[in-house]
């Protein structure tokens, strides 16, 4: 059972699992924020608002960083190498 459920789960949440080792590797504190968003999406009673909220502000940086470089170099100076 608990092999089915691992597998349902990596299946349908492999995309943030992926984000998840990839900031892992790269910055720690970034990759806790982002779990423990992650967890209080899973464990909200209805979560649905909260991944809206979330997917949209996710948008809404990448597109700053994407078109406005130097509003946030912390976060595009990778972009820019």
């Amino acid at each position: 059972m608990g092999a089915t459920h691992g597998f349902y789960c990596f299946g349908c949440c492999w995309g943030l699992m992926m984000v998840l080792f990839i900031m892992g590797a790269m910055h720690l504190g970034w990759m806790a924020a982002i779990g423990a968003l992650i967890l209080l999406e899973k464990i909200a009673v209805r979560g649905e608002w909260m991944s809206q909220l979330l997917g949209a502000s996710f948008i809404v940086m990448g597109l700053i960083v994407a078109v406005f470089p130097t509003v946030l170099p912390h976060l595009s100076s990778h972009v820019l190498l």
